[in-house]
């Protein structure tokens, strides 16, 4: 987690303008590391020339749009972030697409989605964030939004059971100390262990889950 220079949570839409510029090269340095989400999330959805339609939460500068692209080249894409900086970086990068882009800024977590809508979910890198009941509720709505044969696909950020209670324990310090609104965003890391994250998609709903790949801190579901 990073602090302001009070060592204060930022907000995470601040957080991520300020980043903007420069997070695809922090993403590409981490691959060797933590295993290329975004391509085996792209990797999960059919290679087609049907014209797909994915929703993408938390989609940031686009990274995993190429790879979603090259395996659906006329796929619609509704693309959603709360960062207007990272989305000024994925138009730019993908000014020759746009028209099979919908750019949306703002919150997923309380955005309504088109329901029945999607072949595919597709988040990489965003729900770490969020409490068990902000991601239940949240995958309760991502059901809602697939196709009846949709899918939704996750790569995230993932930590040991032993592990995962230190961050919570920490988030719920700084609610008691004041130091964060139980009402705002912010950059605060709350990794899940990969059996909390399987619990949480079944008690919304979905009736497979599987783990596509499981690395250090690392992993990729899938849920339909």
């Amino acid at each position: 987690m990073e602090n302001s220079e009070n060592n204060i949570p930022v907000e995470i839409g601040a957080f991520f303008d300020d980043k903007a510029s420069t997070y695809d090269d922090h993403q590409k340095a981490n691959i060797t590391q933590f295993g290329n989400r975004h391509m085996i999330v792209a990797g999960a959805i059919e290679e087609t020339s049907r014209e797909l339609r994915i929703l993408d939460l938390g989609c940031g500068t686009g990274i995993e749009l190429e790879m979603l692209l090259a395996r659906a080249p006329n796929a619609r894409i509704t693309c959603i972030d709360i960062s207007g900086g990272m989305l000024e970086e994925l138009k730019r990068k993908y000014a020759d697409s746009l028209e099979q882009l919908e750019v949306i800024q703002g919150s997923f977590l309380d955005m309504p989605f088109r329901e029945g809508h999607y072949e595919y979910v597709v988040s990489v890198l965003a729900m770490h964030h969020f409490i068990y009941p902000q991601k239940l509720n949240l995958y309760q709505r991502v059901r809602k939004a697939l196709l009846s044969e949709g899918m939704y696909i996750e790569g995230d950020y993932y930590l040991p059971p032993e592990e995962e209670g230190q961050h919570l324990e920490h988030y719920q310090q700084l609610l008691e100390t004041g130091a964060i609104s139980p009402d705002t965003g912010y950059h605060i890391d709350i990794p899940f262990s990969v059996t909390r994250q399987r619990q949480v998609l079944l008690e919304a709903g979905f009736s497979k889950v599987e783990v596509l790949y499981e690395g250090t801190n690392a992993a990729v579901f899938s849920a339909c």
